[in-house]
């Protein structure tokens, strides 16, 4: 695949996202901790996400009541 055209590359990368807290808007309700598959959120005044153990599922931005995570 990709032959002669320079506008192929035969490269693939992966770009894993992981979970962002913004912790203006997190209040600590622990919804994602308890969602999350990986045990990579831990909360105590805000959520905070391990970044080596999130998998980039969004489990925890669709539980999240005040939107307060996002992809990245």
């Amino acid at each position: 695949m990709g032959g002669d055209n320079p506008r192929i590359n035969n490269r693939m990368e992966v770009i894993q996202m992981v979970a962002k807290i913004n912790k203006d808007e997190c209040v600590a309700c622990g919804a994602c901790v308890d969602v999350c598959p990986e045990d990579a959120i831990t909360c105590d005044d805000v959520a905070v996400v391990d970044e080596a153990k999130c998998l980039d599922c969004g489990a925890c931005v669709d539980e999240c009541p005040n939107n307060a995570i996002t992809m990245e």
